[in-house]
Order: structure tokens, then C-alpha cells, then sequence
């Protein structure tokens, strides 16, 4: 893909650059450190397109989070409603 004057949103949408970004190898970082040496005209674009795949990372990892926690609270109050409370004393 020829990515000389295309949008921030192409960038995003890219598989390699989102790796380049998120999760970084040998191979993505040579290309896209390559490509952005070769076009330094391009450093705003590519500036915005890494902070909407950050974005959209922070907005996943919330979610993923608060997803988590209403899971287990649902386990717990199941947990609480099947085992009626011991009435064993602690010793």
C-alpha cells in the first residue's frame, strides 16, 4: 500500500502499523522506522494516527477492565445466594 499521502485513518486501519504501534517486532519496527525516515513530510500524520491506536487501546483496556469486574461481582453474589453463611463459630 502506497501510504505517501493517505489519511490518518489508513494508517490506523493497517495491521502492520497497529503492530508497530501496540506490539512492536523486528520486522514492523524496521519497516515503519524506515518509512517515516523516508518521509518526515508525513510525522503529523503518522503522530496522529499513534495517538487514535492509543486511544482506542485505552478505551478497549477500560472496558476489558469494568467487563471483568461486573463478571466476578455477578460471581460472587452467586456464590453468596447458593452457600447459605456458616454457622460454624471461628475458632
Amino acid at each position: 500500500m502506497d501510504f505517501s499521502d493517505c489519511p490518518a485513518r489508513d494508517f490506523v486501519l493497517n495491521e502492520s502499523f497497529q503492530k508497530w504501534i501496540i506490539e512492536p517486532d523486528e520486522e514492523t519496527c524496521a519497516f515503519w522506522e524506515e518509512w517515516t525516515t523516508k518521509h518526515p513530510h508525513r510525522s503529523e500524520t503518522i503522530a496522529e494516527a499513534r495517538a487514535m491506536i492509543q486511544n482506542i487501546k485505552s478505551v478497549i483496556e477500560k472496558k476489558v477492565a469494568c467487563d471483568r469486574d461486573e463478571v466476578w461481582e455477578r460471581l460472587m453474589k452467586e456464590i453468596d445466594i447458593k452457600q447459605p453463611a456458616s454457622k460454624i463459630p471461628l475458632i
